[in-house]
């Protein structure tokens, strides 16, 4: 079954000391169009993620967001001793004892008093460590998105196929008003003719041609099966699990057409009636197809 747009996921996970959070929200758009916002220093990610939400998303404007607890964790610090600045102080002091004759011996409490014999700095995320995460993280929340997608575009096809069943029902009164057309058209121009004419004798084989050219110019069979046809192919595209959204609109597009087609040929109030009506459903029918993918 199609899907709709319409759809949003959330998914968290945790990397050592970072907490990811994924929020993915999609909406109507004629085409794919992939919004990321990767928190500073995952950029690098950002190519495996546009084609992880790409692979799952065939049409519909998407925006995904990704929150990291915190990039740089005050509370988490790397300490590395400085040693440059360790090989010169033991230097220095060696030089001290030499040309000065102190004695005395340098500690390591004594070295690790010193603020710049110790170099600390925060410890940096392993993108390495959390690619499979994050990319697991993103995939969840377009699991959950999908859940949403799916159930509306339910929703939405149960609503497409009744207003098709409308729109055939017309088309069938319109057929069965086609039928009787000739006929009607044959007695009224009867009326006519013996209404200009009086007392005149119809000449019967005239009143036949004429009656025939009618028939053949308002001939409106054709648009009719056409039209049956690509109702049939709607509900085809209806029970499809992939996206049919454009392919729908044009059957529509089509529909319309072949209805606008049959309404100017027949000249008939009854049949502009029900055209009317078919084109107001069909329109009813073009908002929902906008809602799916």
């Amino acid at each position: 079954m199609p899907k709709s747009m319409t759809g949003y996921g959330k998914a968290e996970a945790d990397c050592g000391i970072h907490k990811i959070q994924v929020e993915v929200k999609s909406q109507n758009h004629r085409f794919k169009d992939i919004i990321l916002r990767l928190p500073k220093g995952l950029q690098n990610l950002e190519h495996e993620v546009k084609q992880a939400v790409s692979q799952a998303i065939q049409r519909g404007r998407v925006e995904l967001t990704i929150f990291l607890n915190k990039w740089q964790n005050e509370n988490t610090v790397k300490l590395e001793p400085n040693k440059i600045f360790i090989t010169d102080y033991l230097k220095l002091a060696q030089e001290i004892k030499e040309e000065f004759l102190v004695e005395g011996e340098i500690t390591l409490e004594q070295i690790l008093r010193e603020p710049e014999a110790i170099h600390r700095s925060p410890e940096m995320l392993n993108l390495e460590e959390i690619r499979p995460v994050l990319i697991d993280c993103v995939l969840e929340s377009l699991r959950h998105a999908d859940v949403m997608r799916l159930k509306e575009g339910e929703f939405i096809v149960n609503d497409l196929k009744e207003r098709l069943e409308v729109i055939n029902q017309r088309l069938e009164d319109i057929r069965e008003r086609a039928k009787i057309l000739p006929i009607e058209q044959k007695r009224k121009l009867q009326e006519r003719l013996k209404i200009l004419l009086d007392d005149i004798p119809l000449d019967e084989n005239r009143v036949a041609l004429e009656i025939a050219i009618y028939a053949d110019r308002c001939d409106i069979t054709e648009e009719i099966i056409r039209a049956m046809s690509h109702i049939s192919q709607f509900r085809e595209l209806l029970a499809l699990d992939e996206a049919v959204g454009r392919k729908l609109d044009f059957l529509i597009q089509e529909i319309h057409r072949e209805i606008t087609t049959l309404a100017n040929k027949a000249q008939d109030v009854y049949i502009s009636q029900k055209s009317v009506e078919i084109k107001a459903e069909l329109e009813k029918l073009r908002e929902q197809v906008q809602n799916l993918e």
